[in-house]
Formats: structure tokens, sequence, C-alpha cells
């Protein structure tokens, strides 16, 4: 049977092996992929290769979160106060959203 089975395992294991500091370089990087990837998408002109930057969007995201899970993980951030800031943000978003919408009726 597998010893690393479960993904705070990986994560834990991970972070053993290369250290906060690798990993951290390694989220960014992950982080300038994503970037890169939703360039792309924006830049595209033939539409029949959507399915494919779709794909790779998707891939890069996924590094992303695995990254931003291992290091919340070592830092102690949790999935709550990751949520809380969320709500914070969303509430502050849907506010701008309201007063733009507001002052774009009467303008």
């Amino acid at each position: 049977m597998r010893e690393l089975n479960t993904k705070e395992k990986i994560y834990d294991a991970a972070m053993k092996k290369h250290g906060i500091a690798a990993q951290s370089m390694i989220l960014a990087e992950e982080a300038g992929e994503l970037v890169q990837a939703t360039s792309k998408l924006l830049r595209l002109n033939d539409m029949s290769r959507l399915g494919e930057f779709k794909e790779q969007l998707a891939e890069e995201i996924a590094d992303v979160q695995i990254m931003i899970e291992q290091v919340s993980r070592y830092y102690g951030i949790t999935a709550y106060m990751v949520s809380k800031q969320k709500f914070r943000k969303l509430v502050r978003l849907a506010d701008r959203l309201e007063g733009a919408a507001c002052c774009s009726s009467n303008g």
C-alpha cells in the first residue's frame, strides 16, 4: 500500500524534501505559467483550438491550486481563513459593480 495516500501526506513529503523556499518559488513559477496560459487564451483567434487551450488553462489552474494548498498547509492558513477573505473581497467587488452600474446608468 502506498504511504502517500492523501494529498496532505503528499504535501508534507514534498515540503520535507524541498523546503518552503523551493516550494514558494515553484508556486511563483506555476502562477507565471497560469498567466501565460490565460494570455494565450485571450489572444486566441482560431476558436477551433479553444478546447486545447482550455485544457492547458485547467492544467495550470490545477498546478497553482496544488502549490497554494501546499504553502497554505505549511503556514497553517486554513480553508476558513481563505473563505473569510474571499467573502470579504466578493462583497467589495459586488459593491464596486453596483456602484459602477449606478453611476454608468446616471451618466
